[in-house]
Parts: C-alpha cells; sequence; structure tokens
C-alpha cells in the first residue's frame, strides 16, 4: 500500500456520540426558551396559528406575534429570518440551585419572514427592493433620539403610564390612551411638536394638525388621528 493512503481506524461511537452531545447542547441554549420571560427579541409566541401542514407558506397577521419587541424587529426589517416550533413541552432544569423550567419544542424549522404580498417589497432584477410604502412603513420603526420619546398626559401633572418611542408605538398608544389624554394634548399642538422635534416630520406634524379643521371630539378625533397615521405609514396593514 502506497505511503500516501495509510488506514486508520475511526472511532465511530465516539464520534457519534460527540455530535449527539453537540446537537443536545445546541438544543438546550437555542431552542429551549425560558417559561414565562416575555417580552423578548429573541423569541415571541404566535397567538392562534393553526397548522394544516408544516411545510408553509402562512400568513400572519403582525399582531399575531405576542412580543411587541420581536415583533418590531420583525416588521422592522432586523430579522429576515427564524425558527419556527411547536408543540412545546415544559421540562425542568437545575441552574445555581435553582429549577426553572422552559418551553422545548417538539418540531421546528427554518422560515423567512416575506413582506412582499404587503406591497413593502418589489422585484427589482434577481433580487428585490423597498417600495415608497415600505420606506413609509419602516420609518414608523425608528427610534426617537434618547429622552425624546413621547409621554402621555391626562392633564397637568396627571401622567399615564404610556411613553411612545416610535411612531408605531405612537399609533398603538393613540388607539388605548383615555380621550382627555388625546384632546388634552392635540389641542396643545403637542403631537404637532413632537412630530416635528422628536421625529422630524414637519410635513407630516402639519398634516396631523390638519385635523383641528373638522372639529373633531373624543372617539371621533381619535379615529382621525389613526385614520392620518395609517395614511401615510401603513401601519394598520402591519397589524
Amino acid at each position: 500500500m502506497s505511503d500516501q493512503f495509510i488506514k486508520r481506524d475511526i472511532p465511530w461511537t465516539r464520534v457519534v456520540a460527540f455530535h449527539r452531545e453537540i446537537a443536545r447542547r445546541a438544543e438546550e441554549t437555542f431552542f429551549a426558551l425560558p417559561l414565562g420571560r416575555t417580552p423578548s427579541d429573541r423569541w415571541s409566541s404566535i397567538d392562534k396559528l393553526e397548522l394544516i401542514d408544516f411545510g408553509g407558506d402562512w400568513n400572519l397577521s403582525g399582531q399575531s406575534l405576542q412580543s411587541a419587541s420581536f415583533r418590531n424587529m420583525v416588521q422592522g426589517g432586523t430579522v429576515g429570518e427564524a425558527f419556527i416550533g411547536g408543540p412545546c413541552w415544559v421540562r425542568s432544569k437545575k441552574v445555581d440551585n435553582r429549577w426553572l423550567k422552559e418551553w422545548c419544542p417538539f418540531l421546528y424549522r427554518a422560515v423567512r419572514f416575506d413582506l412582499q404580498q404587503e406591497g413593502f417589497l418589489q422585484k427589482v432584477g434577481n433580487g428585490f427592493g423597498i417600495t415608497a410604502k415600505g420606506k413609509s412603513a419602516l420609518r414608523a420603526f425608528v427610534p426617537v433620539p434618547e429622552g425624546m420619546g413621547f409621554h402621555f398626559y391626562n392633564s397637568i401633572d396627571q401622567p399615564t403610564d404610556l411613553t411612545a418611542k416610535t411612531l408605531w408605538e405612537f399609533y398603538g398608544d393613540i388607539k388605548q390612551v383615555s380621550v382627555d389624554s388625546l384632546e388634552f394634548h392635540f389641542f396643545r399642538g403637542d403631537f404637532e411638536n413632537w412630530l416635528k422635534d422628536a421625529c422630524k416630520e414637519s410635513e407630516f406634524a402639519q398634516e396631523v394638525g390638519a385635523v383641528k379643521d373638522a372639529d373633531l371630539k373624543g372617539e371621533e378625533l381619535r379615529v382621525g388621528l389613526l385614520k392620518v397615521l395609517d395614511a401615510k405609514y401603513g401601519i394598520q396593514e402591519l397589524l
């Protein structure tokens, strides 16, 4: 036999055991998720997802992702691929003399998020380019500078627990804040000033200010504000 080819005994049992241990540790650290720890920018449960098969494609609304931080990353384009898994079982693991519970999926597969059907992307050559609609939608997820979030008040010296740091959050807060808070800020011009100074959206600030011409109050004011926000950023389509 040539010296180039030297027969060696491969310890297959050890090789298999080694790779099995790698897979086990990967599943423990990557696919095992802490029970009850939400919101998370690493993972999210999916509301009302019923799979007929595990092959895809699946149409999901943005609101079905229960973690707001993870949802914002997906819709803002930060996360393009992820793993989807289920059903899950709960196991206990001892860490530093404490027992922790974790979600573990029986099955999982890689998936890719595709916003093309929403009109945010368009085919360009062999790839995709972002549309004007997509650029507006992405703008809704850009955070304002530190310390410039919009703090909602019901009146002077009566703060709420709502603070918007993006236009996406601002839209969500407008939907749920009290009518008293809406009217308090709107007629003082607070919304317009924040959009102009913090969001650098001077033109849109004027559009919001123009809502005053309709003389809206109460729930009608809420609907009017949501309408102009949605017309500008297409947020409702992302929900």
